[in-house]
């Protein structure tokens, strides 16, 4: 990675003695000098992504009464705000206490990138909204008692409107939020 350009504009100003002749004529430079600058540079971060895998674990313990009942089937939902111009194939990987993983689950569509969102003018960035569902089977909803964390495991691309990868500019707004609920189909005897 590197974060050099191939131009630069550059501007300055250098006044000296602006203030009339308050330094008793001391008001040269010369190779002894020391000239303090501070420099306020804008580097806007552009990137390409094919198939970069991020992971990140977080606390989920879902409270399951089975005393009264049996839940058939069940659905994470992952719900997602994304500003970043990345889509991404997400899976979510359940673990026990000890973080061992009890089972894992691949999502039913991407992430959407936000180059395929829409223009939100009070963040001045574009957002898409993405509702992803994690379908699970009744053995991993009996599994769901034991699950402490859940890792979600993302593969991001950078698409262009024809799906091909390359190089995209990220905004300085950008952001993603996610959201997981739990629904379950649940059984009761009466």
């Amino acid at each position: 990675m590197e974060n050099l350009g191939n131009r630069y504009q550059v501007a300055y100003e250098v006044q000296l003695n602006p203030f009339g002749n308050t330094s008793g004529g001391w008001d040269e430079l010369d190779e002894t000098s020391r000239l303090r600058v501070n420099l306020l540079a804008s580097m806007p971060l552009k990137i390409g992504l094919g198939s970069l895998q991020l992971a990140d674990t977080f606390d989920f313990s879902p409270v399951i009464n089975l005393k009264k009942g049996s839940i058939e089937r069940g659905q994470l939902v992952l719900s997602a705000s994304n500003a970043f111009p990345i889509q991404g194939d997400l899976e979510l990987i359940l673990m026990d206490a000890q973080h061992n993983v009890v089972t894992s689950i691949a999502g039913d569509k991407p992430l959407i990138s936000a180059t395929f969102g829409n223009w939100v003018p009070e963040k001045q960035v574009f957002v898409a909204d993405s509702k992803i569902l994690f379908n699970l089977n009744k053995d991993q909803v009996v599994d769901l008692e034991r699950v402490h964390y859940v890792c979600v495991r993302s593969t991001f691309s950078t698409p262009n409107q024809l799906g091909q990868n390359e190089p995209c500019a990220i905004p300085n707004a950008a952001f993603l939020g996610i959201k997981l609920a739990v629904k379950f189909t649940y059984n009761t005897e009466l």
